[in-house]
């Protein structure tokens, strides 16, 4: 698995690399057949008006498909712990979805037994219509 990690407005330190690396490989270790490569962007709102100022987006290339997920709080370690959670549970649904598309029931074909359908539903029954009709306006 190839874990790329990008910073905008932030210096990309030892400590929040070894902490991602060690988040991102708990989130994505037990799908490590499917991903094969992972994108993380930290990010740092230089804005004052914006109360949620370190954002984390994870984005995981799996099997020509795309699975990503963003969270920004306070504090740039807290957004990588939500944004881990988050984007390990749409690991599990897309695996979940991947199994059940591989072991889903073909149609069974059902012989219906011809001597117990009725050819004639009438019978010697003659139809009938109603003496008087009502109308109601």
């Amino acid at each position: 698995m190839k874990l790329v990690i990008h910073g905008k407005n932030i210096e990309i330190t030892d400590s929040i690399r070894e902490y991602v690396h060690q988040k991102i490989e708990k989130a994505v270790n037990h799908f490590q057949n499917i991903t094969n490569e992972v994108d993380v962007h930290l990010s740092v709102a230089k804005n004052p008006r914006i109360n949620l100022r370190q954002a984390a987006e994870v984005t995981i290339y799996a099997n020509k498909n795309v699975i990503r997920a963003e969270e920004s709080s306070e504090n740039l370690y807290t957004s990588i712990d939500l944004v881990t959670d988050k984007i390990a549970n749409q690991l599990r649904k897309y695996k979940e979805r991947i199994q059940n598309k591989k072991t889903s029931n073909p149609i069974e074909e059902r012989i219906v037994d011809t001597a117990t359908v009725v050819n004639d539903l009438i019978g010697t029954r003659t139809p009938e219509l109603p003496e008087e009709v009502v109308r109601f306006l």
